[in-house]
């Protein structure tokens, strides 16, 4: 009876020490892979799974041989009514998230079905007139792009 007490216990225990390392999981949302590295596709992947147009993402490729390290990500059609501004759109605040959340990569390249954009951290930190990986949480990083998002229309001219 005392084994099955014990065992009982022990077995509450580690669902619960698990629940509560999956509530910190899903807590820290996008901002559990800051200070990935382009290498680590996993961690680009989950990235990109949280962002604009997730469902249309289809591959991605990784730059690791030599510096500027770069993430190329492929899409496969995308629905909007306006498909430039759509893609414009995704480029834009998806690659602000990948150079806040990943340390060392340099330039982001996102391949639509007609179109492509290619980002640097430079470009978009110079324009932000922000550092990108000193952004701390999510919230930022989303206050950051709204209080921008009227000016990103000219990004591409």
């Amino acid at each position: 009876m005392k084994k099955l007490i014990l065992t009982t216990a022990v077995l509450l225990c580690i669902t619960f020490i698990l629940s509560a390392c999956q509530s910190l999981g899903k807590e820290q949302g996008i901002f559990q892979w800051n200070d990935s590295f382009v290498g680590d596709n996993n961690a680009i992947s989950s990235i990109v799974f949280q962002l604009p147009n997730a469902d249309s993402f289809e591959s991605m490729e990784l730059q690791t041989k030599e510096e500027p390290y770069e993430i190329i990500l492929h899409y496969q059609e995308i629905m909007a009514d306006n498909l430039e501004q759509e893609y414009q759109y995704t480029a834009f605040y998806n690659a602000t998230f990948l150079f806040t959340l990943v340390q060392n990569v340099e330039k982001v390249t996102f391949a639509f079905k007609d179109e492509s954009y290619t980002l640097t951290r430079t470009e978009l930190e110079k324009w932000y007139d922000t550092k990108l990986g000193d952004l701390n949480n999510e919230k930022e990083v989303k206050q950051l792009i709204e209080s921008h998002q009227e000016e990103s229309a000219t990004w591409f001219e």
